[in-house]
């Protein structure tokens, strides 16, 4: 059976106004370009490098790269480039990085002139053991959904 994608791979929720605090903030959708080997941190609560059994008890981070049309091709025919609807990032650009099943849903970020902006939702986690060096985790882009996401949150 073929890989099928939904015209809007992205859920938003409404909830009340978010309390901030030393360890809760909004992050602004980053609107610029994304490059090609570009540094993104993931975050989710199932990462766990080189071990697909456990689950995180605290909040992870992972430091991954994003992968090129070309190399990213070789898993996702469709895909286009990181500024598309998806975004590919490739295990052997970040080896021991990854996210794995569990991460669903959790954000990746992009760090511009100091500031964290989300970039992606984690989409497709890597398929091969999590944080090998082998395989993809492709994200949606946050960026081109914001039409989509606008009309159901105003």
């Amino acid at each position: 059976m073929g890989k099928f994608y939904a015209p809007n791979n992205i859920k938003s929720l409404k909830s009340t106004p978010l309390q901030t605090s030393e360890l809760v903030a909004q992050v602004e959708i980053y609107t610029g370009t994304i490059p090609d080997n570009a540094e993104l941190i993931a975050v989710g609560w199932s990462i766990q490098a080189k071990d697909n059994k456990s689950s995180a008890n605290d909040l992870k981070a992972a430091k991954l790269r994003v992968g090129g049309r070309i190399e990213c091709s070789t898993y996702d025919a469709l895909y286009t480039g990181a500024n598309s609807p998806r975004i590919c990032t490739l295990s052997k650009s970040a080896p021991d990085n990854a996210t794995c099943k569990g991460d669903l849903g959790s954000g990746a970020l992009t760090v511009v002139d100091g500031k964290l902006y989300l970039v992606g939702v984690d989409s497709h986690p890597n398929d091969s053991a999590c944080g090998g060096s082998a395989g993809y985790t492709q994200f949606t882009n946050v960026n081109n959904y914001q039409s989509f996401i606008s009309q159901y949150l105003n």
